[in-house]
């Protein structure tokens, strides 16, 4: 570094001197932090880097540590303005590693509210230049009482939880936090471990709705997490195996663990399916549900109707709740256990050994990471009851048959038709799913394109929050007068205001899109293949060798052969299904009563759905 160098850099560290002096008893206005930040910007500019000589990084220190005193002997006057200048001090001073460690350690010792830093880092453009990949190492650095604490301040510093571009994601993901959760498993910190992943598959894994995302990423960890649980295990007494044989005179007991009590979508679909095995005179396992951790007495009192249990776990820490569990289902002699949906813990739960018998339910996708379970049951709108999927053998709940009790609601008529009175003369369009799979671009390129060409059509969208990818396109595309935002509705209700269910994609509606068909709305989807959309009800059933031809007959008949099934294999496609309802108030009307006549006909069987779902069980559940 040349002699001017130095000078200027030793210049600029006097500046940010004097306004840190300057504020610590009067607090830093913006003007004052434009100023130090400018000040940071010219030594990077300098230094072409985040790292200062060491004649610069003597005085910075000094400085640094001398204000961090004061900052911290003045509690109520600490701001988050001064803690991000602190940290970006810190960064200068020492670099990325050193300051996240240093960041962490005060806000643990001190007790210090986590800053919401992410996002101030970002846009001051210092996220690109520093090296995430040095967190896994501080974090094995630091000991600290509470690891969840520690893990929450790295991942806020590093724009996790606030930065939802694709390539951040998987760039800080890939990088930073799957080697983070790599090292506390590593390292015995198996809860923390856990408790990552489940923090990956609520802000990253699902950012990606396609088969390819999931199994990319279970990939990286599931082998990790069975070879935990193997290792707790071997430190626990032995648990007899429990096997089920066809000529018991007792019927097994069958459990069904769900990770939280709630009245989600995949609970109704276990509600629905035990509803009908409970119905059925002739008895096939006694069914009990397990939870890990909630309190939700909605569900426990619809279960209680149908003479189902629920063992509700209250574990704040995951490894001592499985173990609790793993004993508890030795106890009530439980044969198999059926995992209901969510893939996070699961291959934790199977290296523990957790049941005899271990059967995942996926009503998602089916990532192949997850190897050596005893059944893989999925579901699909098909008449198979088998399917093969990424290269492995599924046995299918038919959800045609699982959500015949909850299609329609006869008593909301009236409050329907009031509802729908809100848009006038319009032509209602709706998409009734989760925020994150209706804020993809493809679709929202053409949601977007169909409103601006027919200003006399009105969309809704739902979500639990209103995405702001999904606000960004109405508004670029000029049509926001002519969407809303309608919230987590009733969606019985809201099928009846709607004159047709526009399906978003790669991931289609399921129980949703079936309740606007029950209400004799046109349905219009994407096509392709796949084993969660509706092709696979019926586009696929009236083209495949191994469905009876009398039931393929009946579709024919029900879609004037094909004509009302408006399965779009491409967007042109989708673009004239849609045209053509708005436009044809008749076509839009004979392809409503086609989709409801399929609910009538093909999804009202529980009988059927019985029969299926405990064959399914039983066969996973022998030796």
């Amino acid at each position: 570094m040349s002699n001017k160098d130095s000078n200027n850099i030793k210049t600029t560290i006097r500046q940010i001197d004097k306004v840190i002096k300057a504020s610590v008893n009067s607090g830093l206005d913006a003007q004052q932090i434009k100023t130090i930040i400018s000040a940071i910007r010219t030594i990077n500019q300098t230094t072409s880097s985040l790292q200062l000589s060491a004649f610069a990084t003597r005085g910075l220190s000094k400085m640094r540590e001398d204000y961090a005193t004061q900052l911290l002997n003045q509690r109520g006057d600490l701001t988050v303005e001064i803690t991000q200048i602190l940290l970006v001090l810190d960064i200068i001073a020492d670099g990325f590693d050193i300051a996240l460690e240093l960041l962490i350690r005060r806000i643990w010792l001190h007790r210090l509210p986590v800053p919401p830093i992410a996002q101030w880092l970002w846009d001051q453009g210092l996220t690109e230049t520093i090296n995430w990949g040095v967190l896994p190492n501080t974090m094995q650095r630091i000991a600290v009482e509470n690891r969840y604490v520690a893990v929450n301040v790295a991942l806020t510093l590093s724009a996790f939880y606030t930065n939802k571009t694709r390539e951040w994601m998987d760039s800080i993901a890939t990088m930073a936090i799957v080697p983070l959760l790599l090292n506390e498993a590593r390292i015995g910190s198996i809860n923390c471990a856990l408790y990552i992943e489940s923090l990956l598959a609520q802000y990253w894994i699902k950012l990606e709705e396609t088969e390819e995302h999931y199994e990319k990423c279970y990939s990286l960890w599931v082998e990790t997490f069975v070879e935990a649980g193997e290792k707790i295990s071997r430190s626990l007494p032995t648990i007899n195996t429990i096997h089920y044989t066809e000529t018991d005179n007792q019927m097994p007991v069958i459990g069904f663990f769900l990770q939280q009590e709630s009245m989600l979508a995949h609970v109704e679909m276990l509600l629905t399916a035990l509803t009908a095995v409970q119905k059925q005179q002739t008895k096939y396992f006694v069914p009990r549900v397990y939870t890990l951790t909630g309190n939700d007495e909605n569900m426990q009192k619809a279960f209680s109707a149908i003479n189902v249990e629920v063992v509700s776990g209250r574990n704040t820490e995951i490894v001592e709740g499985f173990i609790k569990l793993r004993s508890q289902l030795h106890q009530d002699k439980v044969a198999a256990l059926v995992w209901i949906s969510v893939p996070n813990l699961l291959a934790f739960a199977k290296g523990l050994g957790v049941a005899p018998k271990l059967i995942w339910w996926s009503m998602k996708f089916h990532p192949t990471a997850f190897e050596g379970l005893d059944g893989y049951f999925t579901i699909s709108h098909g008449l198979k009851t088998t399917s093969t999927i990424m290269n492995r053998s599924w046995r299918i709940i038919p959800t045609r048959l699982t959500i015949f009790s909850k299609l329609t609601d006869p008593g909301t008529e009236k409050t329907a038709r009031k509802l729908k009175q809100n848009f006038g003369t319009s032509v209602v369009a709706g998409t009734f799913s989760r925020e994150e799979t209706i804020a993809t671009k493809p679709f929202l390129s053409l949601i977007t394109k169909i409103l601006q060409k027919n200003k006399q059509l009105h969309w809704l969208y739902t979500g639990k929050k209103n995405h702001l990818d999904i606000q960004k396109a109405i508004i670029d595309a000029g049509v926001s007068s002519q969407a809303s935002y309608i919230g987590w509705i009733d969606t019985r209700l809201y099928s009846q205001i709607i004159d047709i269910y526009v399906d978003c994609w790669p991931l289609g509606g399921g129980v949703t899109v079936t309740q606007a068909m029950a209400c004799g709305k046109p349905y219009v989807y994407m096509t392709n293949g796949g084993s969660m959309v509706m092709d696979t009800m019926i586009a696929d059933v009236l083209v495949d060798p191994e469905i009876p031809q009398e039931t393929a007959n009946k579709l024919r008949q029900i879609f004037g052969n094909g004509e009302f099934l408006l399965a779009a294999i491409d967007e042109n496609q989708y673009m004239q299904f849609v045209q053509k309802l708005i436009e044809d108030v008749e076509f839009r009307r004979v392809v409503g009563n086609a989709y409801r006549t399929w609910t009538e006909k093909f999804m009202t069987d529980s009988s059927a759905l019985a029969d299926i779902f405990s064959n399914h069980i039983l066969q996973c559940a022998k030796p």
